[in-house]
């Protein structure tokens, strides 16, 4: 017995629209939907993409634009894909200032830019929103 390794999706880019393909073919009649192909755009986006949880986030992805889709292009925006977490690699190549900015941003998207109030960013950041406001302003974040 031997170890084989297979390197992860990020790595073998080449591969997603091989991929893609294979998807589309397996999932596509099951929904009962026909597509003629991908859109380029779409294409572009997938292999631009960091893939962390590998092929099966991939199927995933694959799974609901087919869903999702109408026509016969398969047609996959960027809010389609996951929110990619930040490997501890990538994290650590990113200074501290970096990394709140970052974090304070993606609350603030996921709050809708609200600021106070009980689904307010600072209540889940467990900070004074004059703080989260200072914050802001020190880091250049703004709508």
């Amino acid at each position: 017995m031997f170890p084989l390794t297979t390197p992860p999706l990020r790595e073998r880019l080449h591969d997603i629209p091989y991929l893609v393909q294979f998807l589309m073919d397996k999932f596509a009649p099951k929904l009962g939907k026909k597509f003629t192909h991908i859109s380029a755009a779409s294409l572009q986006r997938l292999m631009a993409y960091a893939w962390p949880g590998n092929i099966r986030e991939l199927e995933n992805v694959i799974e609901r634009a087919i869903i999702l889709a109408d026509g016969e292009v398969l047609d996959i925006e960027a809010e389609q894909l996951p929110r990619a977490a930040l490997t501890a690699t990538a994290a650590a190549e990113l200074s501290l200032e970096q990394l709140t900015k970052e974090h304070i941003a993606k609350v603030l998207e996921d709050c809708q830019w609200v600021i106070e109030g009980a689904k307010g960013a600072a209540q889940k950041l467990q900070v004074q929103p004059s703080t989260l406001r200072y914050r802001m302003k020190k880091l250049g974040l703004s709508r």
